[in-house]
């Protein structure tokens, strides 16, 4: 399937080569994510870990309301592990087709008119604030509910304030196999219903594995901004259980002494397994993404979340000319769990530079204060770092 899409794109190119009419546009950014690792249990040392990415998404204008869309990642992710050495992994990006260190994680064809539209080809599947559904692809497959880069064929239209989409997506049953070749399918459904500041929207999705609900709620103020994403999923094997998952966040906007301060509240729920329920997996887990990623800096890392309860307060101001600072306070607790159940809380500051909209460099320094529910992962008090460069073009 992955050498048809590659055809594809090198046919359209040579065709529109000769035409005039070509209307390319070029965009990427480079990353560079250094950040310090998990200590060892026992043992106060910890390793820091380089990351970092190339990426251009090309995009072609072929005709009127058509056009090519494409994602690469040129350059792997490199960490140094805790023996010193340096791993290079090659997977860093979810791209299902490779050119030596080359991944194409995105390419699809996409018409667009005013009250219809689709596309066909290597497109992520997103909804509301990403629990199983987003596109962050700079998160490792392993580390999403929902694997977005399979090919995928997708149709809407638009009747007054409400948008329906039908997707319905290819994948294989075991990608480890690579002589596996045959194609099972996932069908999703999507009904988008809202005007400029607010949205309800509601997303059915049904794979191999389970099938789930999805409900977004959002709604725009001048001084706040509320957002809420609920998720109801069973698998389909037959067990009578629903795994359920929640996200909210408020960011409120102040506006003081001509200094704009912002609050921002998250909440997070995940189920968790019960322990008397023997042989039935009732947890739930969040994709990684950039709402539980701030949420959960340094508990998790890019890891899923599941069992949690936990709740944010972040309060950030702009100060002098290109910079913003952030202070956040994180408590987290165990759902289902014997007796121990505090996880404890993460306190972190941080500060954001902008040169100008092409250039950004945010640092972060991180406290964990572990409850007893933690302290397997962090047995004493622990402070760590998150730095990344950004250059956009």
């Amino acid at each position: 399937m992955k050498y048809i899409f590659i055809s594809l794109l090198v046919w359209l190119i040579s065709i529109n080569s000769y035409s005039k009419g070509l209307d390319l546009d070029i965009s990427g950014d480079y990353t560079l994510v250094t950040y310090s690792g998990v200590p060892n249990e026992g043992d106060s040392s910890r390793s820091i870990i380089i990351e970092h990415a190339f990426t251009l998404r090309p995009s072609w204008l072929i005709l009127d309301h058509w056009s090519l869309h494409s994602r690469l990642d040129f350059l792997s992710s490199q960490a140094q592990t805790e023996d010193g050495t340096i791993n290079l992994r090659k997977n860093w990006k979810s791209g299902i087709a490779k050119v030596n260190d080359t991944f194409l994680s995105q390419l699809y064809l996409k018409y667009n008119y005013k009250y219809h539209g689709g596309h066909v080809g290597i497109k992520p599947l997103s909804f509301g604030l990403g629990i199983t559904h987003n596109d962050d692809l700079t998160v490792p497959v392993a580390n999403q509910v929902v694997d977005n880069s399979h090919p995928s064929l997708a149709y809407w239209f638009k009747l007054g304030s409400i948008k329906v989409e039908t997707w319905h997506i290819y994948f294989k049953k075991n990608k480890l196999a690579d002589k596996d070749t045959s194609y099972k399918a996932a069908s999703s459904f999507k009904i988008l219903y809202g005007g400029e500041d607010w949205a309800l929207n509601y997303l059915y999705y049904k794979d191999l594995k389970f099938s789930a609900h999805n409900v977004f709620a959002n709604k725009k103020t001048p001084w706040a901004n509320t957002a809420l994403e609920l998720v109801f999923s069973s698998p389909l094997q037959g067990e009578d259980y629903t795994r359920s998952a929640a996200l909210l966040t408020v960011d409120w906007n102040f506006n003081l002494a001509k200094n704009i301060l912002q609050i921002n509240n998250s909440f997070l729920y995940a189920s968790g397994d019960v322990n008397s329920t023997n042989n039935i997996d009732e947890s739930y887990s969040f994709s990684a993404n950039k709402f539980s990623r701030d949420l959960f800096l340094r508990y998790s890392g890019n890891g899923k979340i599941t069992n949690t309860m936990a709740t944010s307060m972040k309060v950030s101001t702009s100060f002098l000319q290109n910079f913003v600072g952030s202070v956040s306070l994180l408590y987290a607790k165990a759902i289902q769990a014997e007796g121990k159940k505090d996880m404890g809380f993460e306190l972190s500051t941080s500060v954001n530079y902008s040169f100008n909209e092409r250039f950004s460099w945010f640092n972060q320094v991180n406290l964990v204060l572990p409850g007893n529910a933690a302290k397997a992962v962090w047995p004493k008090n622990s402070l760590g770092f998150y730095s990344v460069i950004a250059i956009n073009f």
